[in-house]
């Protein structure tokens, strides 16, 4: 393995390290049985290269095996793989060049050490054959480069930064089953310099112009063509290049052999103001680019002033320096020489002069500063510096305060106008010492500095204040005062009698009122209630009793505030909080085997007695019911009721009074029971039909209900003859029987067991009458006859009888009884049929004004009502049809009325005549044609209709 160029298929090769790469990497033992599988079927390297998916598949794997030569560390055992050859050189920035073979699959290893920034590997293998170049950078990590080939087996890698890189490797693989030449080259073979002939970093007096030189030197193996271009990074300077005298235009390009070399000068004019440049030469040639940067400063000399303060304490010195800098990047400038206020002063090496400055009493000193040289070139002033000292002391005036008694959060607020006392000028910010806090302030638009001083401590203070600080920072003098507050509050005591108490009870609440700094009582004093709701009191002399009542079951934080003492204290420092418990029992039923039982059987009740506040049992109570004379004691909230009765009742439990052994009688709620003892009774039975004939079913529906109350059994079980039910939800079961003998035959019903196991009952015997098919008919009739509303008395009193004869066995008087009976039923029916038709015709006739007869009408109306109430149904009907008639034909009261009118005529007209005529003589006889029915007044006219007579009579 040192010789990585030896043949992969000579026999000097270690062949077995192949075979462990190929099991290690490339599939194992399922590759190897690949590739001896297409040795069977093939010959030498085209059988290996199928195993692989042919040339492409093969080739990667010679490259990847040969790489894992070099980086024995990818392998389990890198010691075979010491020592391995390999050529090595550094890379300066020449040209490195090698003419090389690589034997058949087979790789060479170049280790290149970068020294130089810019890296070009150029490879030109045989114009045959096929090979894999790569290149890793190896740095911290391992980066992988392949050089890609094309026509010709030519490629090339540029890599700039090479010289972060501490070694590259170029790996070169032939994949080709011949040996095979090629050249490799590392650098580049065009190349050249370019440095500067004079500082790069200039600097020159505003406006002035400066001059530059470089030179430009081919140092390659080749003449080359080298462009020159240059710009400045600040538009305001301009310049102009010139070689061998002669200005040139850029860019420019020139032909320099190698060894030659061009000197270049650079004209540069500078702005009328403070600025830095930066020019950029570049030079680029056919493989390579090379850059000169040049900093150009056009400045001044600039002076500041350190430890400077415009104003000082009264009776303190001023420390201060003036530093002289270059005005384009603040740079100190080293003995260089300053004016100050008439004298020229020399910097020190770190371009400062330093000056103390002393006032008398409250005065100001100007001083005047410029600088003069920085002791070679420049002179240009960038600015004067024009400062003044005062000396001085801030100052109080119309100081005043807000109240002085306050709550124990409540800040005491100083108001103040602040001065210089110098001049007399406000200050507008800075700091003023109350006690031992120091607190900002500015001045309000009225002209005036607020400061709020809160110890948040309760007690009488003195407020001392003093001016600390001012708005430039310099002046700490300044002056005071003082000023004694009272911090306070209120302080709520209380008692309350009871805290455990029924609802609806009255509890006390006793409330006292004094002050936090000194416990005395606050009168008067203004206090808040909060429970239930928010309750306003007034305490005249510091204390009040306050009664507090609550209908519900619950427990209640009752507090107490201060809300207002005098002067203006409305803080509390310690209220009064105490939770009070209105409450009661609940009293809740627990278990209960079942509702109803039977007259005899013991009644097992469970209740629970709780707090109606929050649910807790109740410890220990007693509890009297409304079922019991005695008292029950409760333990730990439960108890147990036992009851037994032998009647048939129903109890409804309601507890009369509990009490627990804190007075606790208040029942807010209890279970509302129902407990019924009784038995089950036969209370409705129905047969359908109700006379059956012999030989057909007859349905017999029973209803079973609770005797207590009468209310439906539902789900019971019923015994009925052989067989038994199950009544429905609302107590009905029904059974069907059949019989061949006719008469009257008896049966026994009897509920058997009910809900909640109910067995207690009284059976009942139902007598079922079984009649002929044609009676059952008849029955049937009368029954729909009687449905219909008629009266079938008489036909059932009829039914009655026949009933007698079938059940003495005589079944063909029976059936003659009944066929009466339903001849009775229809008399009747058709009877009232007629009373009601003839009661329609009379209000038909007097809603028309048909009025006349309809006293008639109505008079044997009467009779036909008479006679059918006595059962005389033929007379009712007769009775019943005259009314009718003498209704359908009764007139119009119109016609009387026209009738009366006529004959009035008739009879003044006749007495007009007997007046004007002589008397008549004697009437004849009356005719022995005329009817005696009617009277002589009527036979005086012929015209009156014979009806209308017989109407009017």
């Amino acid at each position: 393995m040192a010789a990585p160029d030896a043949d992969l298929t000579s026999r000097s090769y270690d062949a077995a390290l192949f075979w462990v790469y190929v099991w290690e990497f490339t599939g194992g033992a399922g590759k190897m049985k690949a590739i001896f599988s297409a040795l069977e079927t093939g010959n030498g390297l085209p059988a290996v290269k199928s195993a692989y998916g042919g040339d492409s598949g093969f080739d990667n794997m010679i490259a990847e095996f040969c790489e894992t030569n070099f980086f024995k560390e990818r392998y389990h055992d890198g010691s075979k793989y010491s020592g391995i050859s390999r050529i090595t050189a550094t890379y300066t920035g020449s040209l490195i060049k090698w003419s090389q073979s690589v034997s058949s699959y087979a790789a060479d290893y170049y280790v290149i050490y970068p020294r130089f920034s810019n890296l070009k590997i150029t490879f030109d293998g045989s114009d045959y054959g096929s090979f894999k170049v790569k290149a890793y950078l190896i740095g911290d990590t391992v980066t992988e480069e392949d050089i890609p080939l094309f026509a010709g087996n030519k490629g090339s890698l540029e890599i700039t930064q090479a010289d972060s890189y501490s070694q590259i490797m170029i790996m070169i693989v032939n994949t080709y089953e011949t040996k095979l030449n090629y050249e490799l080259m590392v650098g580049y073979s065009k190349r050249f310099t370019l440095k500067p002939l004079n500082n790069t970093s200039i600097k020159v007096n505003v406006g002035s112009d400066v001059r530059l030189a470089f030179k430009l030197t081919n140092v390659g193996s080749e003449g080359d063509w080298i462009k020159i271009s240059a710009g400045v990074s600040n538009k305001n300077f301009s310049f102009k290049i010139y070689f061998n005298g002669e200005q040139v235009d850029l860019p420019y390009d020139i032909y320099l052999n190698p060894g030659e070399a061009a000197i270049f000068t650079v004209e540069v004019d500078t702005p009328f103001n403070v600025s830095i440049t930066r020019l950029t030469v570049t030079a680029t040639g056919s493989e390579m680019s090379r850059s000169i940067r040049f900093i150009i400063a056009s400045t001044g000399l600039l002076v500041e002033a350190l430890g400077y303060k415009p104003l000082v304490n009264l009776g303190e010195e001023l420390n201060m320096s003036i530093r002289l800098v270059y005005a384009h990047n603040r740079e100190p400038i080293p003995e260089g020489s300053v004016f100050i206020n008439g004298t020229t002063y020399t910097c020190d090496k770190h371009g400062y002069v330093n000056l103390t400055l002393r006032g008398r009493d409250f005065e100001t000193v100007f001083l005047v500063a410029y600088g003069l040289s920085d002791g070679e070139e420049i002179t240009y002033r960038a600015n004067t510096l024009n400062l003044t000292v005062s000396w001085t002391k801030m100052g109080l005036m119309n100081v005043s305060y807000g109240p002085l008694t306050l709550n124990l959060s409540t800040p005491l607020t100083i108001r103040f106008r602040p001065y210089y006392m110098h001049n007399g000028t406000p200050i507008r910010h800075g700091v003023i010492l109350v006690n031992d806090s120091r607190i900002e302030f500015s001045l309000a638009n009225d002209g005036y500095a607020y400061v709020q001083y809160l110890p948040k401590l309760i007690g009488r203070f003195l407020v001392v204040y003093t001016l600390v600080l001012d708005e430039t920072g310099c002046v700490t003098l300044g002056e005071g005062g003082n000023v004694t507050v009272l911090w306070t509050g209120i302080n709520i005591s209380g008692i309350i009698d009871r805290t455990f108490v029924n609802v609806n009870d009255t509890v006390t609440l006793n409330v006292e009122a004094r002050w936090a700094h000194n416990g005395s009582l606050i009168a008067p004093c203004t206090i808040e209630v909060l429970w239930i709701n928010r309750t306003t009191y007034t305490l005249n002399n510091g204390t009040l009793r306050i009664s507090l009542t609550n209908n519900k079951p619950e427990e209640v934080q009752v507090k107490v505030l201060g809300v207002k003492a005098p002067y203006n204290i409305t803080e509390t420092i310690r209220d009064f909080s105490l939770k009070v418990t209105w409450t009661g029992f609940h009293l809740i039923l627990e278990s209960l085997n079942k509702p109803v039982y039977n007259r005899g059987e013991e009644a097992r009740i469970e209740y629970r007695l709780v707090y109606a506040h929050n649910g807790s049992p109740v410890g220990e109570a007693y509890v009297k019911l409304n079922v019991l004379n005695k008292t029950i004691k409760v333990a730990n909230g439960r108890f147990t009721l036992k009851l037994k009765f032998n009647d048939d009742r129903e109890i409804h439990i309601t507890p009369e009074s509990i009490e627990d052994k804190y007075g606790i009688r208040a029942i807010v709620s209890f279970s509302r029971l129902a407990i019924a003892w009784t038995h089950m009774i036969v209370s409705q039975v129905v047969v359908e039909p109700p006379y059956p004939a012999v030989n057909t079913t007859v349905k017999i529906r029973v209803r079973i209900d609770y005797a207590h109350n009468s209310s439906p059994v539902p789900y019971a079980i019923v015994s009925f003859v052989n067989s038994t039910g199950k009544t429905d939800e609302n107590g009905w079961v029904s059974f069907s029987i059949q019989e061949k003998n006719y008469g009257s035959h008896v049966y026994e019903v009897k509920p058997l067991i009910g809900p909640y196991n109910l067995t207690d009952s009284s059976p009942r015997l139902i007598e079922v009458v079984w009649v002929s098919p044609l009676m059952k008919s008849l029955y049937s009739g009368i029954a729909s006859i009687g449905q219909q509303g008629y009266n079938v008395t008489l036909a059932l009193r009829k039914w009655g009888e026949a009933l007698a004869a079938i059940n003495q066995k005589d079944v063909g008087k029976a059936e003659e009884l009944a066929k009466e009976a339903y001849d009775i039923a229809i008399k009747s029916k058709k009877a009232w049929d007629k009373i009601v038709k003839a009661e329609k015709s009379i209000e038909d006739s007097r809603s028309n004004g048909r009025i006349v007869l309809l006293p008639v009408a109505e008079y044997f109306l009467n009779i036909a009502y008479s006679e059918y109430m006595k059962g005389k149904y033929d007379s009712a009907y007769s009775n019943a049809e005259r009314a009718e008639t003498f209704a359908i034909y009764s007139p119009h009261w119109a016609v009387v009325l026209v009738i009366v009118v006529i004959t009035a005529v008739i009879v003044y007209v006749r007495r007009r005549r007997k007046k004007l005529e002589p008397s008549p003589p004697i009437p004849p006889p009356v005719s022995p044609q005329l009817s005696p029915l009617y009277p002589p007044r009527f036979q005086v006219t012929r015209r009156i209709p014979r009806i209308l007579l017989d109407t009017l009579l």
